[in-house]
């Protein structure tokens, strides 16, 4: 598309929905799915944009620019001429004048897990991120679609990615990441109420992680505009992938323990790869009572969203 021809928020009448997460409520699971029916999904006019080169050319374009308004120095320093610019190419490339339905998931939107791990909230700037990834979009998306999880298996979850990524200067550990959560009481209300301010007219629908089994193939179908059984499956037959577990983060402590964070955080990797391939216990470092703490304000969330008119709860028919 020319400048001439790419579309303005008012004037496409196709359908354009998002997938925005958010971290850890198998975000990576429905980006394989999209990736991999791609060209399937093409002949039934429906577009997927391309999770890599969504992240790579448009997501990290949109958090740089938001980093600077922030006043964080992450990333080479960006003009707003150059931030929409970047993000003028990047839709270019999505063929709005030949489909009907365009679809996207990316869980970086609110920010990323170190936004949540390290001052233990539900990301530390969600409404600034938000706010840029949506303001260089060239359509105003129709239906976003999000998920959302336990706190106490959220953190856990979030903690073991955090070290994955993390170098010395930021590291927290486990029981100061549960102290700050503790203390700032999470609440998914507040980010999804943010999330329709900067969205404004999209119709937000709010998926529960732990019923997925029971909902993935509605989100599905609903994201792609065609049945979920009619989608072609993951080959996972030779997907073997190291994972981190509670043996894993046992075996970090040690080496922590005996010489230092730096060198725990280096050998992150290899112990993932040594201790990671047989699944291990689930990393669950809460106290009985604190999770059922978070459990309470968990439910309690469940239970605002649902009675919001604002979003969509999305549940097990």
């Amino acid at each position: 598309m020319t400048d001439a021809q790419a579309p303005a928020v008012h004037d496409w009448p196709g359908t354009f929905r998002l997938h925005l997460g958010f971290h850890k409520t198998a975000s990576t699971h429905i980006q394989r799915i999209l990736d991999h029916n791609h060209h399937h999904l093409k002949r039934s006019g429906t577009f997927v944009v391309p999770h890599k080169r969504l992240r790579n050319k448009y997501t990290r374009i949109t958090e740089t620019f938001a980093n600077q308004q922030i006043g964080m120095e992450y990333g080479e320093p960006m003009t707003k001429d150059e931030y929409r610019a970047l993000a003028h190419d990047f839709w270019q490339k999505v063929p709005f004048d030949r489909f009907d339905h365009i679809v996207l998931s990316e869980e970086n939107v609110a920010g990323h897990v170190g936004q949540c791990v390290f001052p233990g909230l539900l990301y530390r700037f969600p409404k600034t991120y938000m706010r840029y990834f949506k303001a260089a979009l060239p359509v105003r998306p129709t239906v976003i679609d999000v998920v959302i999880r336990r706190y106490d298996s959220f953190f856990a979850s979030c903690y073991l990615e955090y070290i994955s990524s993390t170098g010395a200067h930021r590291y927290v550990s486990v029981d100061e990441m549960m102290a700050k959560v503790m203390v700032n009481a999470p609440s998914w209300v507040d980010v999804l109420q943010m999330m329709g301010q900067v969205f404004g007219r999209a119709t937000i629908n709010v998926w529960i992680y732990e019923e997925l089994r029971q909902t993935m193939p509605v989100l599905l179908e609903e994201l792609t505009g065609r049945p979920a059984d009619a989608l072609l499956p993951l080959d996972d037959t030779t997907r073997s992938r190291a994972s981190p577990s509670a043996t894993v983060l046992a075996e970090f402590e040690k080496v922590l323990r005996s010489q230092g964070v730096a060198a725990a955080l280096a050998a992150w990797k290899d112990l993932k790869e040594d201790f990671g391939r047989t699944k291990g216990p689930a990393f669950e470092p809460w106290s009985d009572q604190d999770k059922a703490h978070l459990t309470r304000l968990y439910e309690a969330d469940i239970a605002e969203i649902s009675a919001d008119p604002r979003f969509t709860l999305r549940r097990p028919e």
